[in-house]
């Protein structure tokens, strides 16, 4: 992939789930794994777990409306981390 990544991670799918995914793949001529991670990605963002900045970076723009979804509590967050920061567990 070529951004660093080190972490490899295993995820079970139904026989469905996989063709859908290998049809999906070769049809955009990307990799399977690929697929995975950018939906992975695209999940975080949708549920307010990377800052706007990250999301506009890794997905190519921001999914949450502005100050309307920040106030609506999408997504966990530390007490002491105002909305729109990093998420860390």
């Amino acid at each position: 992939m070529g951004n660093g990544l080190a972490v490899k991670h295993e995820a079970f799918l139904s026989k469905a789930d996989s063709l859908v995914l290998e049809i999906v793949a070769k049809a955009k001529r990307r990799d399977e794994s690929s697929l995975i991670g950018e939906s992975h990605v695209e999940w975080f963002a949708r549920n307010g777990l990377l800052s706007e900045e990250e999301e506009t970076r890794r997905v190519g723009f921001v999914t949450r409306a502005g100050p309307v979804a920040a106030a609506s509590g999408l997504g966990p967050h530390l007490p002491d981390h105002p909305h729109g920061t990093k998420w860390s567990p």
